[in-house]
Protein backbone atom coordinates (compact mmCIF):
# COMPACT_ATOMS: atom_id res chain seq x y z
CA UNK A 1 0.00 0.00 0.00
CA UNK A 2 1.54 3.43 -1.03
CA UNK A 3 1.03 6.19 1.83
CA UNK A 4 1.59 9.79 1.02
CA UNK A 5 3.77 12.56 2.16
CA UNK A 6 2.92 14.32 5.76
CA UNK A 7 4.44 17.55 5.90
CA UNK A 8 6.71 16.29 8.68
CA UNK A 9 7.07 13.02 7.13
CA UNK A 10 8.25 15.27 3.76
CA UNK A 11 10.96 16.77 6.15
CA UNK A 12 12.22 13.08 7.44
CA UNK A 13 12.61 12.29 3.33
CA UNK A 14 14.75 15.14 2.92
CA UNK A 15 16.72 14.18 6.30
CA UNK A 16 17.30 10.81 5.02
CA UNK A 17 18.07 12.08 1.31
CA UNK A 18 20.41 14.51 3.66
CA UNK A 19 22.19 11.27 5.09
CA UNK A 20 22.57 9.03 2.49
CA UNK A 21 24.13 12.15 0.23
CA UNK A 22 27.20 12.39 2.84
CA UNK A 23 28.08 9.06 3.06
CA UNK A 24 27.69 9.00 -0.99
CA UNK A 25 30.13 11.91 -0.34
CA UNK A 26 32.38 10.35 2.42
CA UNK A 27 33.33 7.06 0.46
CA UNK A 28 33.91 8.71 -2.69
CA UNK A 29 36.31 11.21 -0.73
CA UNK A 30 37.70 7.38 0.65
CA UNK A 31 38.17 6.35 -2.73
CA UNK A 32 39.93 9.35 -3.61
CA UNK A 33 41.91 9.33 -0.65
CA UNK A 34 42.92 5.89 -0.58
CA UNK A 35 43.89 6.07 -4.47
CA UNK A 36 46.42 9.17 -4.29
CA UNK A 37 47.82 7.67 -0.82
CA UNK A 38 48.74 4.25 -2.97
CA UNK A 39 50.34 6.75 -5.56
CA UNK A 40 52.44 8.91 -2.99
CA UNK A 41 53.37 6.34 -0.75
CA UNK A 42 53.37 2.69 -2.11
CA UNK A 43 55.32 1.24 0.06
CA UNK A 44 53.27 1.93 3.13
CA UNK A 45 50.28 0.47 0.80
CA UNK A 46 51.96 -2.76 0.01
CA UNK A 47 52.64 -3.27 3.74
CA UNK A 48 49.15 -2.62 4.30
CA UNK A 49 47.76 -5.46 2.14
CA UNK A 50 51.01 -8.02 1.65
CA UNK A 51 51.40 -6.91 -1.85
CA UNK A 52 48.78 -9.48 -2.26
CA UNK A 53 46.09 -6.55 -3.55
CA UNK A 54 46.38 -3.93 -6.85
CA UNK A 55 46.59 -0.20 -6.11
CA UNK A 56 43.16 0.65 -7.71
CA UNK A 57 41.48 -2.22 -5.80
CA UNK A 58 40.37 -0.90 -2.52
CA UNK A 59 39.56 2.81 -4.33
CA UNK A 60 37.15 0.49 -6.95
CA UNK A 61 35.62 -1.39 -3.70
CA UNK A 62 34.69 1.99 -1.79
CA UNK A 63 33.70 3.72 -5.48
CA UNK A 64 31.34 0.55 -5.52
CA UNK A 65 29.66 1.26 -2.11
CA UNK A 66 29.65 4.66 -2.98
CA UNK A 67 27.51 4.10 -5.99
CA UNK A 68 25.29 2.21 -3.66
CA UNK A 69 24.62 5.63 -1.91
CA UNK A 70 24.26 7.21 -5.33
CA UNK A 71 21.60 4.40 -6.44
CA UNK A 72 19.97 4.76 -3.19
CA UNK A 73 19.56 8.28 -3.48
CA UNK A 74 17.92 8.69 -7.13
CA UNK A 75 15.02 6.31 -5.22
CA UNK A 76 14.89 8.47 -2.27
CA UNK A 77 14.58 11.59 -4.73
CA UNK A 78 11.67 9.51 -6.57
CA UNK A 79 9.47 8.75 -3.45
CA UNK A 80 10.23 12.57 -2.40
CA UNK A 81 8.89 13.63 -6.15
CA UNK A 82 6.09 11.22 -5.87
CA UNK A 83 4.73 12.38 -2.73
CA UNK A 84 5.83 8.93 -1.27
CA UNK A 85 7.18 8.04 2.57
CA UNK A 86 10.12 5.45 2.76
CA UNK A 87 8.97 1.56 4.24
CA UNK A 88 10.36 1.37 7.34
CA UNK A 89 10.91 -2.17 6.74
CA UNK A 90 13.78 -1.06 3.96
CA UNK A 91 15.41 1.82 6.44
CA UNK A 92 15.80 -0.81 8.61
CA UNK A 93 17.34 -3.06 5.84
CA UNK A 94 19.62 -0.24 4.71
CA UNK A 95 21.00 0.54 7.63
CA UNK A 96 21.69 -3.06 8.53
CA UNK A 97 23.22 -3.53 5.12
CA UNK A 98 24.95 -0.29 5.85
CA UNK A 99 26.63 -0.40 9.37
CA UNK A 100 27.97 -4.11 8.41
CA UNK A 101 30.30 -1.91 6.04
CA UNK A 102 32.99 -1.66 8.68
CA UNK A 103 32.56 -4.87 9.79
CA UNK A 104 33.49 -6.14 5.92
CA UNK A 105 36.44 -4.27 6.06
CA UNK A 106 37.69 -5.67 9.57
CA UNK A 107 37.03 -8.84 7.55
CA UNK A 108 39.01 -8.23 4.62
CA UNK A 109 41.76 -6.68 6.24
CA UNK A 110 42.58 -9.99 8.84
CA UNK A 111 43.46 -11.32 5.53
CA UNK A 112 46.31 -9.13 5.22
CA UNK A 113 47.14 -8.89 9.54
CA UNK A 114 46.60 -10.98 13.02
CA UNK A 115 43.29 -10.32 13.85
CA UNK A 116 43.38 -9.27 17.14
CA UNK A 117 45.55 -6.06 15.54
CA UNK A 118 42.50 -5.52 13.09
CA UNK A 119 40.21 -5.11 15.67
CA UNK A 120 41.99 -2.57 17.80
CA UNK A 121 43.18 -0.36 14.62
CA UNK A 122 41.30 2.99 14.06
CA UNK A 123 39.13 0.97 11.32
CA UNK A 124 36.44 -0.11 14.28
CA UNK A 125 35.73 3.90 14.79
CA UNK A 126 34.16 3.85 11.26
CA UNK A 127 31.10 2.11 12.82
CA UNK A 128 30.68 5.41 14.48
CA UNK A 129 30.02 7.52 11.09
CA UNK A 130 26.88 5.32 10.94
CA UNK A 131 25.60 5.62 14.35
CA UNK A 132 25.69 9.54 14.40
CA UNK A 133 24.66 9.73 10.85
CA UNK A 134 21.64 7.55 12.08
CA UNK A 135 20.24 10.78 13.93
CA UNK A 136 19.07 11.82 10.68
CA UNK A 137 16.15 9.12 10.00
CA UNK A 138 14.58 11.13 12.82
CA UNK A 139 13.55 7.31 14.29
CA UNK A 140 14.88 6.53 17.63
CA UNK A 141 14.12 2.87 17.00
CA UNK A 142 16.55 2.70 13.68
CA UNK A 143 19.19 5.22 16.10
CA UNK A 144 19.27 1.88 18.81
CA UNK A 145 18.96 -0.47 15.67
CA UNK A 146 22.04 0.79 14.57
CA UNK A 147 24.16 0.93 18.08
CA UNK A 148 23.40 -2.69 18.37
CA UNK A 149 24.21 -4.15 15.12
CA UNK A 150 27.63 -2.38 15.34
CA UNK A 151 27.97 -3.87 18.90
CA UNK A 152 26.84 -7.52 17.96
CA UNK A 153 28.96 -7.45 15.28
CA UNK A 154 31.88 -6.03 16.29
CA UNK A 155 31.38 -8.16 19.43
CA UNK A 156 30.60 -11.48 17.01
CA UNK A 157 33.64 -11.15 14.91
CA UNK A 158 36.11 -10.56 17.80
CA UNK A 159 34.92 -13.45 19.72
CA UNK A 160 35.10 -15.40 15.94
CA UNK A 161 38.59 -14.85 16.21
CA UNK A 162 39.41 -15.66 19.53
CA UNK A 163 38.62 -19.09 18.59
CA UNK A 164 40.25 -19.58 15.18
CA UNK A 165 43.21 -17.13 15.44
CA UNK A 166 46.24 -17.53 17.56
CA UNK A 167 46.32 -14.87 20.05
CA UNK A 168 49.35 -12.61 20.46
CA UNK A 169 50.84 -12.11 23.87
CA UNK A 170 49.02 -9.03 24.55
CA UNK A 171 48.45 -7.67 27.90
CA UNK A 172 44.70 -7.96 29.46
CA UNK A 173 44.16 -4.47 29.42
CA UNK A 174 44.93 -4.16 25.69
CA UNK A 175 42.70 -7.50 24.74
CA UNK A 176 40.38 -9.48 26.59
CA UNK A 177 36.46 -10.52 26.53
CA UNK A 178 36.32 -7.72 29.25
CA UNK A 179 37.77 -5.28 26.85
CA UNK A 180 35.58 -6.74 23.60
CA UNK A 181 32.96 -6.55 25.34
CA UNK A 182 33.30 -3.39 26.36
CA UNK A 183 33.70 -1.51 23.12
CA UNK A 184 30.79 -3.47 22.07
CA UNK A 185 29.11 -1.42 24.71
CA UNK A 186 30.31 1.87 23.61
CA UNK A 187 28.76 1.14 20.19
CA UNK A 188 25.87 0.40 21.58
CA UNK A 189 25.88 3.56 23.92
CA UNK A 190 26.86 5.38 20.90
CA UNK A 191 23.42 4.32 19.52
CA UNK A 192 21.40 5.56 22.26
CA UNK A 193 23.07 8.73 23.06
CA UNK A 194 22.00 9.23 18.91
CA UNK A 195 18.62 8.33 19.66
CA UNK A 196 18.36 10.92 22.74
CA UNK A 197 19.47 13.47 20.47
CA UNK A 198 17.40 12.52 17.63
CA UNK A 199 14.24 12.39 19.93
CA UNK A 200 15.05 16.11 20.79
CA UNK A 201 15.52 16.92 17.47
CA UNK A 202 11.73 15.10 16.05
CA UNK A 203 10.61 17.20 18.80
CA UNK A 204 11.66 20.28 18.14
CA UNK A 205 10.10 19.42 14.59
CA UNK A 206 6.99 18.77 16.07
CA UNK A 207 6.48 21.64 18.02
CA UNK A 208 7.69 23.78 15.05
CA UNK A 209 4.93 22.45 12.92
CA UNK A 210 2.76 22.84 15.30
CA UNK A 211 3.08 25.99 15.81
CA UNK A 212 3.27 26.38 12.01
CA UNK A 213 -0.14 24.63 11.47
CA UNK A 214 -1.50 27.43 14.41
CA UNK A 215 -0.42 30.31 12.91
CA UNK A 216 -1.49 28.97 9.21
CA UNK A 217 -5.02 28.33 11.00
CA UNK A 218 -4.49 31.71 12.89
CA UNK A 219 -4.22 33.61 9.34
CA UNK A 220 -7.12 32.16 7.47
CA UNK A 221 -9.38 32.83 10.77
CA UNK A 222 -8.21 36.37 11.33
CA UNK A 223 -6.94 37.23 8.08
CA UNK A 224 -3.18 37.41 7.04
CA UNK A 225 -3.28 40.96 7.83
CA UNK A 226 -3.09 40.01 11.68
CA UNK A 227 0.84 41.48 13.25
CA UNK A 228 2.72 38.81 14.57
CA UNK A 229 2.49 40.04 18.45
CA UNK A 230 -1.21 39.10 17.66
CA UNK A 231 -0.36 35.85 16.41
CA UNK A 232 2.30 35.44 19.48
CA UNK A 233 0.21 36.39 22.11
CA UNK A 234 -2.95 34.35 21.00
CA UNK A 235 -0.41 30.99 20.23
CA UNK A 236 1.11 31.80 24.18
CA UNK A 237 -2.41 31.74 25.16
CA UNK A 238 -3.58 28.45 23.82
CA UNK A 239 -6.36 29.93 21.63
CA UNK A 240 -7.29 30.75 18.60
CA UNK A 241 -11.04 32.42 18.45
CA UNK A 242 -13.19 30.82 21.47
CA UNK A 243 -16.64 32.04 21.29
CA UNK A 244 -16.99 35.02 24.00
CA UNK A 245 -18.68 38.37 24.82
CA UNK A 246 -15.94 41.13 25.30
CA UNK A 247 -16.14 45.20 24.56
CA UNK A 248 -14.74 46.09 21.81
CA UNK A 249 -14.21 49.24 19.84
CA UNK A 250 -15.15 48.96 15.97
CA UNK A 251 -13.87 51.02 13.07
CA UNK A 252 -15.45 51.60 10.05
CA UNK A 253 -13.12 53.04 7.17
CA UNK A 254 -14.33 54.07 3.56
CA UNK A 255 -12.84 55.56 0.98
CA UNK A 256 -14.51 58.52 -0.56
CA UNK A 257 -16.00 58.64 -4.43
CA UNK A 258 -13.52 55.83 -5.43
CA UNK A 259 -16.17 54.75 -7.67
CA UNK A 260 -15.55 58.07 -9.73
CA UNK A 261 -11.97 57.75 -9.29
CA UNK A 262 -11.71 54.51 -10.49
CA UNK A 263 -13.90 55.05 -13.39
CA UNK A 264 -11.37 55.99 -16.08
CA UNK A 265 -8.67 54.16 -14.37
CA UNK A 266 -7.32 50.88 -15.69
CA UNK A 267 -7.87 48.08 -13.44
CA UNK A 268 -4.15 47.98 -12.37
CA UNK A 269 -3.97 51.18 -11.71
CA UNK A 270 -7.46 50.62 -9.20
CA UNK A 271 -5.82 47.55 -7.51
CA UNK A 272 -2.24 49.78 -6.99
CA UNK A 273 -4.02 52.45 -5.53
CA UNK A 274 -5.84 50.31 -2.97
CA UNK A 275 -2.75 48.58 -2.09
CA UNK A 276 -0.82 51.93 -1.27
CA UNK A 277 -3.59 53.00 0.62
CA UNK A 278 -4.26 49.66 2.67
CA UNK A 279 -0.19 48.95 3.04
CA UNK A 280 -0.27 52.03 5.54
CA UNK A 281 -3.63 51.65 7.37
CA UNK A 282 -2.50 48.05 7.74
CA UNK A 283 0.52 49.27 9.65
CA UNK A 284 -1.25 51.94 11.99
CA UNK A 285 -3.81 49.41 12.62
CA UNK A 286 -1.83 46.72 13.89
CA UNK A 287 1.21 49.00 15.25
CA UNK A 288 -2.41 50.09 17.46
CA UNK A 289 -3.00 46.49 18.43
CA UNK A 290 -6.25 46.16 16.62
CA UNK A 291 -6.71 43.90 13.46
CA UNK A 292 -8.57 44.39 10.15
CA UNK A 293 -11.86 41.73 10.47
CA UNK A 294 -13.21 42.53 7.14
CA UNK A 295 -12.17 44.14 3.98
CA UNK A 296 -15.11 45.83 2.43
CA UNK A 297 -14.06 47.13 -1.35
CA UNK A 298 -13.09 50.23 -0.62
CA UNK A 299 -12.62 50.25 3.06
CA UNK A 300 -12.95 47.57 5.75
CA UNK A 301 -13.80 46.72 9.54
CA UNK A 302 -11.42 46.91 11.80
CA UNK A 303 -11.62 45.72 15.62
CA UNK A 304 -9.48 46.94 18.77
CA UNK A 305 -10.34 44.42 21.76
CA UNK A 306 -10.58 40.99 20.19
CA UNK A 307 -9.35 38.71 19.98
CA UNK A 308 -6.72 40.15 22.41
CA UNK A 309 -7.65 42.94 24.89
CA UNK A 310 -5.33 45.79 25.01
CA UNK A 311 -4.71 48.63 27.91
CA UNK A 312 -6.92 51.08 26.23
CA UNK A 313 -8.54 49.81 23.17
CA UNK A 314 -10.93 53.20 22.88
CA UNK A 315 -7.97 55.02 22.81
CA UNK A 316 -6.08 53.07 20.43
CA UNK A 317 -8.73 53.07 18.14
CA UNK A 318 -8.84 56.69 17.97
CA UNK A 319 -5.34 56.86 17.88
CA UNK A 320 -5.05 54.85 14.79
CA UNK A 321 -7.58 56.81 13.11
CA UNK A 322 -5.94 59.77 13.87
CA UNK A 323 -2.52 58.62 12.61
CA UNK A 324 -4.64 57.08 9.53
CA UNK A 325 -5.48 60.49 8.30
CA UNK A 326 -2.06 62.21 9.12
CA UNK A 327 -0.39 59.65 6.71
CA UNK A 328 -3.14 60.19 4.12
CA UNK A 329 -2.06 64.01 4.19
CA UNK A 330 1.46 62.76 4.12
CA UNK A 331 1.34 60.30 1.14
CA UNK A 332 -0.87 63.47 -0.69
CA UNK A 333 1.86 65.65 -0.43
CA UNK A 334 4.62 63.78 -1.41
CA UNK A 335 2.46 62.47 -4.76
CA UNK A 336 2.16 59.16 -3.85
CA UNK A 337 -1.42 58.81 -3.75
CA UNK A 338 -4.25 61.36 -5.48
CA UNK A 339 -5.93 63.72 -3.42
CA UNK A 340 -7.96 61.63 -1.47
CA UNK A 341 -10.54 61.76 1.94
CA UNK A 342 -11.74 59.21 3.89
CA UNK A 343 -14.66 58.59 6.12
CA UNK A 344 -13.54 57.08 9.74
CA UNK A 345 -16.80 55.86 11.73
CA UNK A 346 -15.78 54.16 15.68
CA UNK A 347 -18.29 53.03 18.31
CA UNK A 348 -17.45 50.32 21.02
CA UNK A 349 -19.12 48.20 23.21
CA UNK A 350 -19.88 44.73 24.11
CA UNK A 351 -19.94 42.17 21.64
CA UNK A 352 -19.90 38.40 20.68
CA UNK A 353 -17.11 37.16 19.02
CA UNK A 354 -16.21 33.86 17.07
CA UNK A 355 -15.69 31.63 14.27
CA UNK A 356 -18.41 31.66 11.88
CA UNK A 357 -18.20 28.58 8.60
CA UNK A 358 -16.91 25.28 7.56
CA UNK A 359 -13.30 23.61 8.89
CA UNK A 360 -12.31 24.49 5.74
CA UNK A 361 -13.48 28.13 5.70
CA UNK A 362 -13.73 30.10 8.57
CA UNK A 363 -14.00 33.58 9.36
CA UNK A 364 -13.72 35.27 12.63
CA UNK A 365 -16.73 37.43 13.39
CA UNK A 366 -18.37 40.68 15.25
CA UNK A 367 -21.45 40.23 16.46
CA UNK A 368 -23.80 42.96 17.93
CA UNK A 369 -25.55 46.13 17.67
CA UNK A 370 -21.97 47.48 18.00
CA UNK A 371 -20.88 47.00 14.93
CA UNK A 372 -24.20 47.89 12.85
CA UNK A 373 -23.99 51.56 14.87
CA UNK A 374 -20.17 52.14 13.98
CA UNK A 375 -20.94 51.46 10.19
CA UNK A 376 -23.56 53.93 10.37
CA UNK A 377 -21.67 56.52 12.07
CA UNK A 378 -19.13 56.04 9.69
CA UNK A 379 -21.99 56.96 6.85
CA UNK A 380 -22.57 60.34 8.61
CA UNK A 381 -19.26 61.50 7.88
CA UNK A 382 -21.00 62.12 4.28
CA UNK A 383 -23.93 64.69 5.99
CA UNK A 384 -21.34 66.82 8.13
CA UNK A 385 -18.41 67.13 5.73
CA UNK A 386 -16.17 65.50 8.14
CA UNK A 387 -13.51 62.48 8.32
CA UNK A 388 -13.85 61.18 11.75
CA UNK A 389 -16.86 60.66 13.69
CA UNK A 390 -17.30 58.81 17.43
CA UNK A 391 -19.75 57.86 19.52
CA UNK A 392 -20.48 59.16 22.88
CA UNK A 393 -19.25 55.91 24.24
CA UNK A 394 -16.05 56.25 22.64
CA UNK A 395 -15.73 59.97 23.91
CA UNK A 396 -16.06 59.05 26.96
CA UNK A 397 -13.26 56.50 26.53
CA UNK A 398 -10.76 59.74 26.12
CA UNK A 399 -8.69 60.75 28.06
CA UNK A 400 -8.64 64.25 27.04
CA UNK A 401 -12.26 63.96 26.04
CA UNK A 402 -11.43 66.13 22.68
CA UNK A 403 -13.65 66.52 20.40
CA UNK A 404 -16.97 68.57 18.81
CA UNK A 405 -20.30 67.45 19.97
CA UNK A 406 -22.22 67.70 16.85
CA UNK A 407 -25.69 66.94 18.81
CA UNK A 408 -28.55 64.40 19.30
CA UNK A 409 -28.26 62.66 16.33
CA UNK A 410 -30.88 60.20 14.91
CA UNK A 411 -28.91 57.04 13.19
CA UNK A 412 -30.76 55.39 10.71
CA UNK A 413 -32.01 51.75 12.43
CA UNK A 414 -32.10 53.16 15.92
CA UNK A 415 -35.27 54.84 17.37
CA UNK A 416 -33.47 57.02 20.24
CA UNK A 417 -30.78 59.70 19.06
CA UNK A 418 -27.15 59.50 20.30
CA UNK A 419 -24.48 62.24 20.88
CA UNK A 420 -21.74 62.27 18.24
CA UNK A 421 -18.35 63.68 18.29
CA UNK A 422 -16.26 64.69 15.46
CA UNK A 423 -12.86 64.75 15.50
CA UNK A 424 -11.46 65.80 12.13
Amino acid sequence: MLVHLTTLNHEILRSEILRVTILMSFFLFLAVYVAIWAVVSPIEFTILFKNKVSAWSPSTFLLVIAGYYFLLRLFLCAREKKELIIPKGLQFLTLFLETSIPTLFLCILAQFHEPVYVLLSSRILLYFVFIILSALTLDIRLCFFTGLVAALEYNALGFYFFTINHLPNLEPYVYSTEQLITRGMIFFAGGCVTAFVTARIKQGFYEAFKEAKEREEIAQIFGRQVSPEVVNMLLSQGKTAVSEAKFVCVMFLDIRNFTTYSENKKPQEVVNYLNQMFNFMIEIINKHHGIINKFLGDGFMAVFGAPISGDNDTNNAVKAAEEILIQIEKEIANGTIPNTRIGIGLHCGIVVTGNVGTKRRQEYTIIGDVVNLASRIEQLNKTYMSQLLISEDVHLGLKDKRGELLGDITVHGRHQPIKIYRLK
